[in-house]
């Protein structure tokens, strides 16, 4: 005989229990703020107003608390650092008896403007036109409406003596969304049961409006069998630029090879996780001084929450800003040191000395190998290394001072010589001043290294009429120069 099976135990988490309710108010902001409710932005803005709520939160708490993390959330998808004046004022849940004290308090057209203009965001323009109304009324009404619910807060013992027309139109606002339920099921209402119940119940009136306008569907108000409340962890990297490097931040953010979001106007945000195209532009930018290792500093900072095309979602956007804040400049979480801003390359004069005196010392050397009946080494090798950018490719090489090197550069219209490689200082002015040479080209870079000068340019001038002019360049160099070290990078 099988034995009975009972359910599992019902979720008490308001994401659960609070589904329909948290994503009505989540669409409901969405529009009041211009955005198009789509599939994507739904689920993205839902996931982080979720994984701000507490499991233990009242639903209107959490309805509440889902609008302000909707506010937040446009805010960061667009670039910005979500401002509030008063942060601690969603914080405070909201009584009921508030609202039947302020009930009692208004007429009819009070009740109907306090719904319309504070419940649906309807503008008093627009109300004095529909409803057929002065402005100097409506804006008589509002006033009372203001004093209501400050005499309200004030026996409660509030201080909003002090409080601005501004916040006090937030808590109306909050006040109008207010719906302590309990409420019938989303299937009934969506199919206009329980009339009476939505007339009164700004949760369920919402719900109705936006399933027949087809902004929600019946599937979005339905809580998933598993997953309601994610519960994945991200390691977050934030880089903040100094004050006075802060226009770098943009240059930078184009060229790093992995995807980034720019937080306030002096923070990026990158996934911890896959930080290495990050930490080696970081150590390009400082030894370019675009920005200096002194301009920057970052924190990795570990915890709930998710990534999305719009950017971090979860209570971990909240913490970022904090743990940067509290790092010295130049010190970045995961990096040992940043290397510091490189010397300028040297002077042209300075460079034909070194020439000479390299000439000077090969001589010597080859005297003295040949009095010492020994064979000379062979020529070092060309070291090239070559990286790729948005905007085309970065390449560094090394190559013996005394060797003529040149260097070729992919452009839409054609090949340009950088360095033409007609003696060793033609190079001088690639030089990065730790002994190697650097050059950026929009496609691909040759560089050639021989220990005779080179008639690059005719060589480039003869390789134009070819259909790839860089590949017929380079048979040309290895035909014309068999012993030259020829690369093309990428």
């Amino acid at each position: 005989m099988a034995l009975p099976v009972s359910p599992p135990p019902r979720s008490r988490d308001v994401a659960v229990l609070g589904w329909a309710g948290i994503t009505v108010r989540v669409a409901w902001t969405l529009l009041q703020l211009g955005i198009k409710v789509r599939a994507d932005v739904l689920k993205d803005a839902r996931t982080h107003a979720i994984l701000t709520v507490e499991p233990t939160s009242s639903l209107p708490h959490a309805e509440d608390l889902a609008a302000q993390a909707t506010r937040e959330f446009v805010a960061r998808a667009r670039g910005d650092r979500p401002e509030d004046p008063w942060p601690l004022d969603v914080r405070m849940p909201l009584s009921a008896r508030w609202i039947r004290a302020l009930d009692r308090s208004l007429d009819a057209n009070a009740r109907l403007l306090f719904r319309k203009h504070f419940g649906d965001a309807r503008t008093l323009p627009h109300l004095e036109q529909t409803l057929g109304v002065e402005r100097v009324h409506l804006e008589g009404v509002v006033g009372g409406l203001r004093e209501a619910i400050r005499n309200i807060g004030h026996r409660d013992g509030l201080p909003m003596d002090t409080w601005t027309a501004e916040r006090l139109d937030r808590l109306l606002v909050r006040l109008a969304a207010y719906a302590p339920g309990p409420c019938p099921p989303v299937i009934d209402v969506v199919e206009g049961a329980h009339r009476e119940h939505v007339r009164s119940c700004a949760r369920c009136d919402r719900m109705l409006r936006l399933v027949r306008n087809g902004i929600l569907a019946v599937d979005d108000l339905m809580p998933p069998t598993l997953g309601a409340r994610p519960s994945g962890r991200v390691d977050v990297l934030v880089v903040q630029f100094h004050p006075e490097r802060r226009s770098s931040r943009a240059a930078f953010a184009r060229e790093v090879d992995t995807r980034c979001y720019p937080l306030g106007d002096d923070l990026l945000l990158f996934d911890a996780a896959a930080r290495g195209a990050v930490d080696e532009l970081l150590h390009t930018a400082c030894e370019i001084g675009a920005p200096a290792a002194r301009d920057l500093r970052g924190a990795v900072v570990r915890g709930v929450g998710a990534w999305s095309p719009h950017g971090l979602l979860g209570p971990l956007c909240d913490h970022v800003e904090r743990e940067v804040h509290q790092k010295s400049w130049g010190v970045i979480d995961g990096i040992e040191k940043l290397p510091d801003v490189l010397p300028p390359p040297p002077k042209a004069h300075w460079a034909w000395g070194a020439v000479v005196l390299l000439a000077a010392a090969s001589v010597l050397l080859v005297r003295l190998a040949w009095l010492a009946n020994a064979e000379p080494a062979d020529p070092a090798e060309l070291a090239v290394m070559g990286s790729r950018s948005h905007d085309g490719t970065w390449v560094t090489f090394d190559a013996p001072d005394e060797d003529p090197v040149g260097v070729v550069i992919e452009q839409p219209e054609g090949l340009t010589v950088v360095a033409a490689g007609t003696s060793a200082v033609d190079k001088a002015v690639l030089a990065v001043g730790d002994g190697s040479y650097r050059v950026h080209g929009p496609r691909r870079v040759l560089v050639v290294r021989h220990d005779e000068p080179m008639a690059l340019e005719a060589l480039v001038a003869t390789s134009a009429a070819h259909d790839d002019p860089m590949d017929a360049l380079a048979s040309a160099l290895r035909e014309a120069h068999p012993a030259a070290d020829v690369r093309v990078s990428p």
